[in-house]
């Protein structure tokens, strides 16, 4: 058999990337320019490509020095890889641990340094990567802000291209540093650190006068402009992405009829634990009050109880899948809560689980205990009290991370019933919702 290879490209090539409509505020066209999707999910790509794209670089180079943030820094190594150079990233010791992971998969060097530093320290990152540079024979130093300087040009010639004929008022990015005085337009918002954001979370107030070419977004404001990305438009950003939507929307007020492009350069998928987690959200009055108050509309301020679910049959755990069987079709259930000797809940069996593992042939005998076959209640986190009083909106959410619920007395001793979503949905459907 033949095998076909593709040979990489001599110098890696960014874009041109996709330009979106996203809004019209006050009058302003905005636009977005979709930079995440790229190998790493960032715009810092784009700083990588422009560093390999240059004609002075020399692709025999056997070692790169980093000094730049930890995406820059992942999205260089993996660049680097094809040129089999040695690569030493230098971060500061709070760098986040999943990209730290995604460096040493790339076989990168990592040297650390103290978060405190001030940037002119020696102890700090670009302070460091430039001594370690000069100390090494034929070592290549590489920070953000000078890939940024080759990278600009090609951004704003693709946005050129795409919008022939606009006046673009300006192009608002989320940076660690300000650029403004490459370019007048570029509008800078510094990044919102969602981890260890300890201030006023809902502060959305802005200095009375900022730096020149930056806009400052308050962590509220980033987070709904990002979660309304994704909502409204498809669009999985993150955080960084929101802040700039959040601050091209506040600078549309004040231009008129024109056009502004948001650079949308990181995804939302470095946001598991805060941005797409709900919980966290609403434990920081993040939610889009509208979502909560949809969701109560939609359930007409119901509750479990009005489900109307029949009474909880529990079978214990060492007791025989058959009977498990019988009980279930008698009674019409599709599932079962499963107790222990001590009539604690354990787990749960469903009917459907069970005829599949008969028609495939893995239960041979209906005396298997029904432990073997259940679904464990997970052990990890707080136990969730699910009760007749518990408001459908409440359930709805609870169904986001769990298949089914057990309904329970007050205590959280006694079953009482299983709801799953389906009887949600079928309540909804009854109502006309």
């Amino acid at each position: 058999m033949t095998q076909h290879t593709t040979a990489l490209p001599a110098r890696p090539v960014f874009g041109p990337t996709e330009l979106v409509r996203l809004n019209d505020a006050s009058g302003c066209e905005i636009f977005g320019k979709i930079e995440y999707l790229g190998s790493t999910g960032s715009f810092h790509d784009r700083l990588a490509a422009s560093l390999f794209e240059k004609p002075s670089f020399n692709p025999q180079i056997k070692k790169i020095v980093i000094g730049g943030s930890e995406n820059f820094a992942v999205s260089v190594a993996a660049l680097a890889r094809r040129y089999n150079a040695k690569v030493i990233s230098v971060l500061p010791e709070n760098a986040r641990p999943e990209k730290v992971q995604l460096l040493k998969a790339l076989g990168v060097d990592i040297v650390r340094t103290p978060a405190g530093a001030h940037p002119s320290a020696p102890e700090s990152h670009l302070p460091m990567a430039r001594r370690i540079a000069e100390q090494s024979n034929d070592a290549l130093l590489v920070n953000e802000e000078t890939c940024w300087e080759d990278a600009r040009n090609s951004l704003l010639s693709e946005i050129e291209q795409q919008l022939p004929g606009r006046q673009i008022s300006a192009l608002v990015i989320s940076a660690a540093y300000p650029l403004a005085a490459s370019a007048s337009k570029i509008i800078t918002v510094p990044p919102v650190d969602l981890e260890s954001y300890e201030e006023d979370f809902n502060a959305t107030s802005r200095p009375a006068t900022p730096p020149a070419g930056q806009s400052m977004v308050g962590a509220r404001d980033a987070c709904l402009a990002a979660r309304n990305l994704m909502s409204q438009h498809g669009l999985l950003c993150g955080v960084g992405s929101g802040a700039a939507l959040a601050a091209a929307t506040a600078h549309a007020s004040g231009i008129g009829k024109d056009t502004i492009v948001v650079l949308l350069g990181d995804s939302a998928k470095d946001f598991a634990s805060t941005l797409l987690d709900e919980d966290w959200l609403l434990q920081h009055g993040i939610v889009d009050p509208r979502s909560r108050e949809e969701a109560e509309q939609k359930f007409r301020g119901a509750s479990v109880e009005d489900l109307q679910l029949g009474e909880a049959i529990s079978i214990v755990e060492n007791h025989p899948v058959g009977e498990a069987i019988e009980l279930m079709v008698s009674r019409d259930f599709s599932q079962l809560p499963v107790i222990n000797a001590r009539r604690k809940i354990v787990g749960l069996i469903s009917l459907g689980k069970l005829q599949a593992h008969i028609n495939s042939g893995e239960i041979k005998n209906m005396s298997e205990p029904v432990s073997k076959w259940m679904y464990l209640f997970s052990r990890r986190g707080k136990f969730e009290l699910i009760t007749p009083a518990t408001p459908l909106a409440d359930l709805e959410s609870f169904f986001e991370r769990h298949p089914a619920a057990l309904v329970t007395d007050e205590s959280g001793k006694f079953p009482l019933a299983v709801v799953t979503k389906y009887d949600l949905l079928k309540f909804l459907s009854k109502r006309g919702g």
